[in-house]
């Protein structure tokens, strides 16, 4: 999936705004889609935001059984959370002014 340039950006900034975030960085699904996808095909902009193993090149657990809740990391939900409202803020200055 493409990232609008303006999206990429704004999300860049918030990964660089705390040290929590070091982490954050853009990943290719290597096969299949995303749940942005339907959204980008209908010409909005948008993006997917998921802790992916890189050693499995998917989130742990994805679809399968074992992803339920008490093997969630809570501190990396709570940071993906915090990252997620860093990064609104940053598209509601971008697209708003």
């Amino acid at each position: 999936m493409r990232i609008a340039p303006w999206l990429e950006d704004v999300l860049a900034d918030a990964a660089s705004s705390d040290e929590r975030f070091t982490g954050a960085r853009r990943y290719r699904v290597p096969v299949g889609s995303t749940d942005a996808a339907p959204f980008e095909h209908a010409g909005y902009d948008g993006t997917t935001i998921s802790c992916v193993d890189l050693s499995i090149g998917s989130p742990r657990g994805y679809h399968h059984p074992s992803d339920t809740a008490d093997n969630l990391d809570l501190d990396q939900l709570l940071a993906t959370i915090d990252f997620v409202e860093v990064a609104t803020d940053r598209i509601i200055e971008a697209k708003l002014g």
